[in-house]
């Protein structure tokens, strides 16, 4: 009910609200997998690479290395080009489930992961604790400096898949900088949501939803 068969991909609601965003078709691609997994539906992987499509055409800028979130009805820009808005969190998510698409789907989107990273990695770190901010623009300028722990996850789930994309950083010691700094620091039972580009937190709630990213993230160590 809610396809675009004019301009591709899926509407967010019946109302058909802009701006349209390329985040809840990543949680459809991820939906589509899953669910492909688990039945063998064509109709879902078919889906599935109609989203990764849609990355690799409209989501995906080849001329700043950026992923942009928003959208108008057509999929154009909602900004000029250099000011594109972006997170470093969902280029890490992204990358991840393109590796799994292409264990399933025979489409090879390696350069498209390591672009994505690259420049998360370059432009979307804050430079005082080196987490990963919560946004910037495509021109690398800074909109929020604070760093969330979903994109952290994110990051640590991308870069396990992706051994050997960044120079001198060890897996190990930033799964310890995550625990320090989010896990081990939060209420019994809870974490960190969010800490200022100095390492002060300034988490007033528990978000229900990082369970999702801890899950995701961790499970690779589960034996």
């Amino acid at each position: 009910n809610l396809k675009d068969d004019e301009h591709g991909g899926w509407f967010e609601s019946s109302e058909f609200e802009l701006p349209r965003r390329a985040n809840p078709h990543m949680h459809l691609l991820e939906a589509m997998m899953e669910y492909h997994a688990a039945t063998g539906s064509d109709a879902a992987l078919e889906r599935a690479a109609e989203i990764v499509r849609l990355f690799e055409i409209k989501f995906f800028n080849p001329a700043t290395d950026v992923m942009a979130e928003f959208f108008e009805k057509d999929w154009s820009l909602r900004e000029p080009e250099d000011q594109v808005i972006w997170e470093p969190g969902h280029h890490y998510e992204w990358a991840t489930l393109l590796a799994q698409y292409g264990e399933i789907g025979s489409h090879d989107g390696l350069s498209w992961r390591r672009r994505i990273i690259q420049t998360a990695e370059k432009i979307g770190r804050n430079r005082n604790t080196g987490f990963a901010l919560n946004a910037a623009t495509a021109r690398g300028e800074t909109l929020d400096p604070n760093s969330r722990l979903w994109h952290q996850l994110e990051r640590l789930r991308a870069l396990n898949l992706h051994k050997g994309l960044t120079q001198r950083f060890s897996l190990g010691i930033y799964m310890e900088a995550v625990f320090e700094h989010y896990l081990d620091r939060g209420p019994r039972g809870g974490w960190l949501d969010e800490i200022l580009d100095d390492g002060r937190s300034i988490t007033k709630a528990v978000p229900a939803s990082m369970l999702y990213h801890c899950v995701s993230a961790f499970t690779p160590w589960i034996g």
